[in-house]
């Protein structure tokens, strides 16, 4: 890319990102990646958490980890000697609405308010679900 406006200057920044989305979007995202392996630039791909637990690096390093069917990341630090472990199971999707929306300062929805926690039976939370 050549004659690219000045990025020190604010007031220039939204030709800049005009500029680099549009160059961007000549690529896929393999591409791109394949474009700057090897290289000393500071550029990798913004992944889902599903892509990043499948990613060879995250998955040698032992990232994430799976505990009752939920992925999540593994604790950390890790130490060779002392191993982390999870030591409780992961909380379903919607048991703790009311508590963080509370925790928050968010006003709790009346149906909420009155003992629904958002969960269905499944763990998962009902407006979520759809």
């Amino acid at each position: 890319m050549t004659d690219l406006p000045d990025r020190d200057d604010p007031d220039q920044w939204p030709r800049l990102r005009t500029r680099l989305a549009e160059t961007l979007a000549t690529r896929t995202l393999a591409e791109w990646v394949d474009v700057f392996a090897g290289t000393d630039a500071c550029v990798a791909p913004v992944l889902t958490p599903s892509e990043s637990a499948a990613h060879p690096h995250l998955v040698a390093r032992g990232t994430y980890v799976e505990a009752e069917g939920v992925l999540q990341a593994a604790p950390a630090p890790r130490f060779s000697r002392t191993p982390a472990t999870l030591s409780t199971p992961p909380h379903r999707s919607g048991t703790d609405t009311v508590e963080a929306l509370r925790d928050w300062g968010v006003a709790v929805p009346a149906d909420l308010d009155a003992g629904d926690t958002g969960a269905d039976e499944g763990g998962a939370a009902a407006a979520t679900s759809g």
